[in-house]
């Protein structure tokens, strides 16, 4: 196994008393729950998290939930946290699916996996119960990760329902959704049904902040942000008087709401709390220490203290027993982009100390993208050289891939190492005709620098890939 779970991406989330309940919703994935899938696709910022948190709150069936990010693309991560969000609700179930993981560094037979992963859900859980899937658009990019689910969801047996909520509708396999929706197995919630009605804001506005917004104002407010729950929140932040005014001010002005509601929560906040958040938004998840170390500064605990009681879209949350924090996506988004605007130069030394900071912790997912994000190849190559062996070894194979397609390929054709850890990572998903032509590419690049072992190397695994395309004069 690799690294230790972060167990609060398969914990349910708790339900805050600022969340509006939302009854028309509710109602229909109480309705719609025997379904086998239910997707709930929206934009970011329609409240998809939300509805589900209350649902799992509000549910009488037990409820396993798994929040993805994008490390999870990797099939073996995905299929480890899978496996613990079921366990966490079912603690004795799994014992098989968990020793065919462990048995192998690689996940190379998906199939067999959702096998015992389908015989164990019909043969250890009694009980109906729904397995929610927050954020797939996350890992929808992925191949093998569509691949695995389509196969769980085409044989699950009839007690477990699943419900993604994704910014797109999953891709799965080119016929796993329409094969579920010709069979009447899905129901759906888009963006049309999640839009905020007038009189939600109106109730929104009323039970938390307490105060009446006029018919006229709810109505003019919902259909300049179309229903957008998250500009309506931002919006809560500032005088509604002013904000309101502002908004209708946008029109003809090319201007999005967003942008104006997300400039005016950031210009309310003092100079150096501006600057912080500038900063920290490199990061995809932080700490005090890290942001102490970015900023050179030594207060970063109370800055983050004082924004999560601000709420500027700011989520806390506990890993290995430290608090830890994420902005939310949205707004990390529009820091971002102001950055890279207001001051770019500053955005790419950022980037790079970010990287430096994240390198000593060996987080080497982040570092990769803080080197690419700041330009430095250099920088990635090295990276992704020095952590290519962990990666392979931990069957970290997607991944591993995704970081060395990133790299240009004149950058690539200087470095064989990465070259065959590409060429090994095909051959462990059986592209044996690809793998034979990046290794002796490989092959090419050690013998010109005198790397006779590394060369001899990538003979040997040739010959194995010859060995599957029937080649075997050429593999002796």
């Amino acid at each position: 196994m690799g690294k230790p779970l972060i167990v609060t991406k398969y914990l349910i989330p708790g339900r805050r008393a600022d969340l509006l309940r939302r009854p028309r919703l509710l109602d229909f994935m109480h309705e719609h729950v025997d379904r086998k899938l239910v997707l709930v696709s929206a934009p970011a910022g329609y409240g998809k998290t939300s509805l589900l948190i209350e649902f799992a709150h509000d549910t009488d069936l037990p409820v396993c939930w798994y929040s993805l990010d994008v490390a999870d693309r990797d099939p073996r991560v995905f299929a480890e946290y899978l496996l613990a969000a079921i366990r966490h609700r079912f603690p004795q179930f799994g014992q098989h699916a968990q020793a065919l993981l462990e048995s192998s560094e690689r996940l190379t037979d998906t199939d067999a996996l959702v096998a015992v992963l389908v015989n164990e859900i019909y043969e250890e859980i009694p009980d109906y119960f729904v397995l929610v899937l927050d954020d797939y658009h996350q890992v929808n990019p992925s191949e093998p990760v569509n691949y695995l689910l389509d196969s769980l969801l085409q044989r699950l047996p009839e007690n477990c329902h699943v419900i993604i909520a994704s910014r797109t509708i999953p891709t799965l396999t080119p016929r796993g959704l329409a094969l579920l929706t010709a069979r009447q197995e899905v129901a759906g919630l888009g963006a049309r049904e999640l839009r905020f009605t007038p009189q939600e804001i109106q109730e929104l506005v009323q039970q938390n902040y307490h105060q009446v917004l006029p018919d006229e104002a709810a109505q003019e407010l919902a259909r300049q942000s179309e229903g957008w729950i998250t500009g309506i929140l931002l919006s809560t932040q500032t005088a509604w008087k002013d904000l309101l005014a502002g908004v209708a001010r946008l029109r003809g002005t090319g201007l999005s709401v967003y942008d104006y509601l997300a400039s005016e929560v950031f210009a309310q906040q003092a100079p150096e709390v501006q600057r912080f958040l500038l900063a920290t938004s490199v990061l995809e998840e932080m700490n005090a220490r890290r942001c102490n170390a970015l900023l050179g500064i030594q207060n970063a605990d109370q800055v983050l203290e004082l924004l999560e009681q601000g709420n500027v879209f700011i989520v806390r949350y506990e890993k290995e027993q430290e608090r830890w924090y994420r902005y939310h996506a949205l707004f990390q988004g529009f820091l971002r982009q102001k950055l890279a605007a207001d001051a770019p130069e500053e955005a790419t030394a950022l980037h790079l100390r970010a990287a430096a900071i994240l390198e000593e912790e060996g987080e080497w997912d982040g570092v990769f993208r803080l080197y690419m994000a700041a330009g430095d190849l250099q920088g990635a190559v090295r990276v992704a050289v020095r952590a290519a062996q962990e990666m392979y070894e931990a069957g970290r194979l997607e991944t591993l891939a995704q970081w060395i397609d990133q790299i240009p390929e004149h950058a690539l054709a200087d470095v064989p190492r990465l070259i065959w850890y590409r060429g090994r990572v095909c051959a462990e998903t059986g592209e044996w005709a690809r793998a034979l032509e990046l290794y002796e590419q490989a092959r090419r690049g050690f013998e010109q620098r005198g790397e006779v072992e590394a060369a001899a190397q990538t003979l040997v695994d040739a010959g194995v890939s010859l060995r599957f395309l029937g080649r075997l004069p050429e593999a002796i």
